[in-house]
């Protein structure tokens, strides 16, 4: 078992088909339960093993890795993008660079926030309620600057579709060859694997009325604290 382990703590996740980033104590249990090394394991016995040989694969460490040459299909394809930068544009082309930014969190706080008076900065209140999230779908036109954007509330292949359905109404129907650069394949495979992966563990989160009991105790000290009357009932 110990040497299995090992193994695995010395190889990246993604050599053992996982979507993880890096290991972990639990992830790395699990694993060996996938493996079939083990029927059970804790993750508190897989970091003593990891412990005795020194191993941390939690930990990260940035390097700069020397400059090594790219293959052939890799010169192809820069070279394809640096041609749709830099020549000239015939006039029915357009060149847009697509991407995403997922989890927008709209955080308004409880209470405005004050400006700056003489002496004092400005007064942010900490306290924020959430507002849900949102998604941008945008593409940015490589030649003029202007950026074409969708939000959306869910981020799935619809709703990429209806950014390109926005670019056929907001683009000029005079330009009739539209280039598009874009890469988020391998991200939409990593996302839909790690569903996969998380959906072989899912369990409830599970509340208990401890938990609920506590926050309404803080509800009503606070409430008995602004109101007199509420604190002479109780």
């Amino acid at each position: 078992m110990a040497l299995h382990l090992v193994r695995r703590a010395c190889e990246l996740p993604e050599q053992a088909g996982r979507s993880l980033s890096q290991w972990d104590c639990a992830e790395l249990a699990r694993q060996l339960v996938r493996d079939e090394v083990v029927a059970s394991i804790s993750p508190q016995t897989v970091q003593r093993t990891l412990a005795a040989h020194r191993l941390k694969p939690w930990r990260s460490h940035v390097w700069l890795h020397p400059r090594t040459p790219r293959d052939a299909t890799f010169a192809v394809q820069v070279r394809a993008v640096a041609d749709l930068l830099t020549r000239l544009l015939d006039e029915h082309e357009l060149v847009l660079s697509l991407d995403e930014m997922t989890s927008l969190q709209p955080r308004p706080r409880r209470v405005a926030t004050r400006p700056a008076q003489p002496g004092q900065p400005v007064q942010v209140e900490h306290e924020y309620r959430r507002a849900g999230a949102t998604h941008l779908f945008a593409a940015f036109d490589t030649r003029s600057g202007r950026v074409y954007g969708v939000t959306t509330r869910r981020k799935r292949q619809v709703e990429y579709l209806t950014l390109l359905e926005h670019l056929d109404h907001a683009i000029p129907t005079s330009i009739t060859t539209i280039h598009l650069l874009a890469d988020l394949a391998a991200l939409q495979q990593a996302i839909h694997q790690f569903i996969a992966e998380w959906n072989e563990i899912a369990h409830p989160f599970r509340w208990t009325t401890a938990s609920f009991e506590k926050v309404l105790a803080k509800v009503d000290a606070a409430l008995a604290a602004h109101s007199p009357l509420l604190a002479d009932a109780a």
